[in-house]
């Protein structure tokens, strides 16, 4: 893949316990945590999916993409515990997966917006 489809420059999230500060939790068992960036990197972006729904009178659009990064030992490390971040928008995905290609290039995530992170 040619470095100039790789146009959407995006932030992976992962989700940090921060049960390990003070206070501990919130005093009812519950632990707390919060996202923290890992690393950036640029990816393809391929549209697969749009739903538009009208909820209480506004339009609302789900849908779920593709994005296509490059292989190396931060990519690799993506699960759907993660969250990505597109870095010129702000629009923030769920990562419903992470496949590697057979050679190892490229790992395709499957991202959904437009639902609860």
């Amino acid at each position: 893949m040619p470095a100039g489809k790789l146009r959407h420059h995006l932030a992976f999230d992962k989700k940090e316990d921060l049960s390990a500060e003070s206070p501990p939790g919130d005093g009812y068992g519950n632990t707390e945590s919060d996202f923290e960036e890992q690393f950036r990197q640029y990816a393809e972006f391929r549209s697969i999916s749009v739903r538009d729904q009208l909820l209480a009178d506004r339009e609302a659009g789900t849908g779920v993409i593709i994005a296509i990064v490059r292989y190396n030992s931060n990519s690799k490390q993506v699960t759907s515990a993660w969250r990505v971040r597109e870095l010129d928008t702000g629009q923030i995905y769920n990562v419903r997966g992470a496949t590697p290609d057979e050679k190892k290039r490229f790992v395709e995530l499957q991202l959904e917006y437009g639902v609860a992170v």
